[in-house]
């Protein structure tokens, strides 16, 4: 496997940490032109699963 260097990887880490609070940390806001509802929690829970996108990196490596 290829070596990845440190601040390459931090970086990838840091932009997959940001996107997750992007999407779990959200809120219902109200402003002028409406509501903008936040995404339900318990409906994105069961989703990583159903599509096989957990540990999706081991599984790159073992060749399945």
């Amino acid at each position: 496997m290829a070596s990845v260097s440190p601040l390459f990887a931090a970086t990838v880490w840091a932009a997959e940490k940001d996107k997750y609070n992007a999407i779990f940390k959200e809120t219902t806001v109200e402003g002028s032109r409406g509501i903008l509802r936040a995404l339900p929690v318990d409906a994105l829970i069961g989703n990583p699963e159903k599509y096989n996108a957990l540990n999706w990196d081991e599984s790159l490596l073992s060749g399945r």
